[in-house]
């Protein structure tokens, strides 16, 4: 009898820790299922929390991006053709003739900007426009794209005048200007070289070759460079364009 009792009280002590230790086993998976569940929360929780943070950086971008564009287009807008406009009516076809001798006559075309310098009114242009190698012009004719005359203006007159350096540029004197040009000269904004930087958006204004004489022809582009004294452009420039307007947009 002693010894079934001590078997039976070892089964029973076995049994005992058996159930302790599943106890023990069944509450560690239960604790580690509710820390799981806990970092679940968490996940979801920073997930939801990132989720937000991204909507809100996202819009906060979109907004400064827009307020830039805004800017931007502030800043880029211009009105060509009201600036196109305002200089076009004080741009000349230029036509010079020249004579070798009794016998040899042959013309050059190109433009030029009606500016006043020293109470005068003077039609800028190129050099190479009025003055051919050493040869220049015997009389060249003007007309603004408004005025239903031109002008005849005579080398014998003195009416032309060239830099003293090596600059490309001359100018055509008006002697006797007409009403109607006094008056384009009068209103007009102050032609002003300005610096241009790489990159500023500029308009060619001209009488090309391939545009009709009857008014101007526009090209477009930027300040590409400088080569020494002078600007390189993207816009196109043709034959008969020498001596038109560069206008700068953003000066007008």
């Amino acid at each position: 009898l002693l010894a079934a009792y001590a078997v039976f009280l070892k089964f029973t002590l076995l049994a005992a820790e058996r159930r302790e230790r599943e106890r023990q086993f069944f509450a560690v998976i239960k604790n580690q299922q509710s820390e799981l569940e806990q970092v679940r929360e968490e996940f979801f929780k920073l997930k939801a929390d990132l989720s937000e943070s991204v909507r809100r950086a996202g819009e906060a971008s979109q907004r400064q991006v827009t307020e830039q564009i805004d800017e931007f287009s502030k800043n880029k807008l211009y009105d060509v053709p009201g600036i196109i406009k305002k200089w076009r009516t004080r741009l000349a076809f230029v036509e010079c003739s020249f004579r070798l001798g009794d016998v040899i006559e042959f013309e050059t075309k190109g433009s030029g900007l009606l500016v006043r310098m020293d109470g005068e009114l003077l039609v800028a242009t190129n050099k190479h426009v009025i003055r051919y190698d050493d040869l220049g012009a015997e009389s060249c004719k003007v007309k603004f794209p408004d005025d239903n005359d031109q002008l005849t203006v005579r080398a014998s007159e003195q009416a032309f005048r060239y830099l003293a350096n090596d600059f490309d540029a001359a100018f055509i004197v008006l002697k006797r200007p007409s009403r109607y040009v006094v008056s384009l000269a009068s209103g007009a904004k102050p032609a002003v070289c300005q610096e241009a930087a790489v990159g500023d958006e500029i308009i060619i204004l001209g009488y090309p070759a391939i545009g009709t004489r009857g008014d101007v022809t526009a090209t477009n582009g930027i300040i590409s460079g400088k080569d020494g004294d002078y600007y390189i452009t993207s816009a196109k420039v043709e034959k008969g364009d020498s001596g038109g307007a560069a206008i700068l947009l953003r000066k007008d």
